[in-house]
């Protein structure tokens, strides 16, 4: 070991106890996709700080004259942070959403006040019927609200009017219902929900008003899909009955 480095071992050891995390935390959060599991990236955090614990002993012990122990704990540091770089690497690649193929973003076609999407065969009526107009820039909004493997992953379709908004989103089906994962980014947003399923989210919005979401599962050939209906307003009561009028061209995919 370099002369300077056991000269300045103990100073080094802290810089290594307070640099560890923070950079391996800031990998985790450059890396981890907003899809991982929360448990996965948070033994991960903890792995950044045991990662920076052991740098800073393996210092201490080199600093007086333990280089064999120091030397076994500095590889364990560089073996855990090691392991927790290449898992917020392979979270962040395997956590991606599936991307939504070319026949989820065919063109609705409206026929006896409906509107069909003529691929995948699921119907809804036409919103134009309640008054409301088509709204590209809600749905770009929507958009860019995610990243760019969120967009690939979802055809949006919005609809808004006086003082209710609606938007529909169509999605690969990943098998776990979305009510709970909804309902958490409502209670982060200062919301409250009143009713919360796996296909069902109704909450009480901070600002006044209503969010009513719906959420029907279905399968198109071999492959799952999940139509997602979520409607805002001061008083949405009225809507209940169109979001029965969901019609998917199956049953509901079992939990």
């Amino acid at each position: 070991m370099p002369d300077w480095v056991m000269r300045h071992a103990r100073a080094l050891g802290w810089a290594a106890l307070a640099a560890a995390p923070v950079m391996l935390t800031a990998l985790a959060v450059a890396t981890s996709s907003p899809w991982a599991p929360r448990s996965v990236v948070g033994n991960a955090m903890w792995a950044a700080w045991i990662a920076g614990a052991l740098a800073f002993s393996a210092a201490l012990l080199a600093d007086r004259g333990a280089r064999t122990p120091a030397r076994i704990t500095g590889g364990l540091s560089a073996l855990v942070a090691g392991s927790f770089i290449a898992l917020c690497f392979w979270v962040s690649a395997v956590s991606r959403p599936p991307a939504l193929e070319d026949v989820g973003h065919a063109a609705l076609r409206s026929a006896d006040g409906r509107l069909t999407h003529p691929e995948l065969a699921f119907s809804f009526p036409d919103p134009s019927e309640r008054d409301l107009i088509r709204s590209p820039e809600l749905e770009r909004e929507t958009r860019e609200a995610g990243d760019s493997a969120w967009a690939d992953a979802h055809r949006v379709w919005a609809w808004e009017g006086d003082d209710v908004q609606l938007v529909l989103d169509l999605a690969r089906d990943t098998g776990a219902g979305p009510g709970g994962e909804i309902a958490a980014s409502l209670r982060r947003a200062g919301h409250t929900p009143t009713l919360v399923s796996d296909d069902a989210v109704e909450a009480r919005l901070s600002s006044g008003g209503q969010v009513v979401v719906r959420v029907r599962r279905f399968e198109a050939g071999a492959t799952g899909y999940r139509l997602t209906a979520t409607l805002v307003g001061e008083d949405v009561t009225s809507w209940r009955p169109w979001l029965d009028e969901l019609q998917t061209p199956s049953a509901a995919l079992e939990q």
